[in-house]
C-alpha cells in the first residue's frame, strides 16, 4: 500500500492527485547452495486509485523481474554476509499501470548484513539500468537496524534514499 501525494508538480504547475496504489505480489529466493540463489524480485497485480483528475482507477499486472544473487562474503561464524545481485526486469506488464514500457532493465545491487547477538545492521545500494531511454536510470541506498527484544517484538529503524540519475521518456 502506498499513499499518493496530494499534488504533483508539472510544467503546468501543481496538479491534484491523492489516492493510493496497492500491489499484490510474491517475492521468493531459491538457494542452489550456500552462496548462489535464484531471486524473483518483481511480479504481481497493481491497483491504482487516484483521487485527482489526472487519470481514473487503473489495474493490471506488473513487469516480471528475476535474477541471481551471490554471497561474496559468507561467514556464519561471525554472522557476516555481503552479496551481489543482478536481476533483469522484463516489460511484460500492463501499460495502464505504467508497466510494459521499453526494452526492460537490469538491476545491480550490493547488500551487507552484520549480526551481534540480538542486534542487526543491514544495508544495500544499487542501480536500475534500462536497456533503452523509455525508463529512468535510478539509484538507491537503504540502511536497516533492529534489535530482537523477544521473538515477537523486534523494533527497527530504516532509512531509504532513491535518486533519479536520468529521467526516461
Amino acid at each position: 500500500y502506498q499513499r499518493l501525494p496530494d499534488h504533483v508538480n508539472s510544467t503546468l504547475g501543481p496538479l491534484a492527485m491523492g489516492g493510493d496504489v496497492q500491489v499484490y505480489a510474491l517475492q521468493f529466493e531459491i538457494a542452489f547452495n550456500e552462496r548462489l540463489s535464484l531471486v524473483a524480485t518483481k511480479d504481481g497485480y497493481v491497483d491504482i486509485n487516484p483521487d485527482g483528475a489526472l487519470w481514473g482507477n487503473e489495474s493490471g499486472f506488473a513487469n516480471l523481474g528475476a535474477g541471481l544473487k551471490y554471497a561474496f562474503i559468507y561467514d556464519p561464524a561471525n554472522s557476516t554476509a555481503v552479496s551481489g545481485t543482478v536481476t533483469f526486469e522484463f516489460p511484460t506488464g500492463n501499460h495502464d499501470v505504467f508497466q510494459g514500457e521499453g526494452d526492460g532493465a537490469a538491476n545491480v545491487i550490493v547488500s551487507g548484513l552484520e549480526l551481534w547477538d540480538d542486534f542487526q545492521l543491514a544495508g544495500s545500494a544499487g542501480v536500475h539500468l534500462p536497456f533503452d531511454g523509455q525508463m529512468a536510470t535510478s539509484s538507491f541506498v537503504s540502511a536497516h537496524a533492529s534489535y530482537e527484544v523477544s521473538r515477537w517484538f523486534i523494533p527497527l529503524v530504516e532509512v531509504n534514499w532513491h535518486h533519479v540519475l536520468e529521467a526516461g521518456n
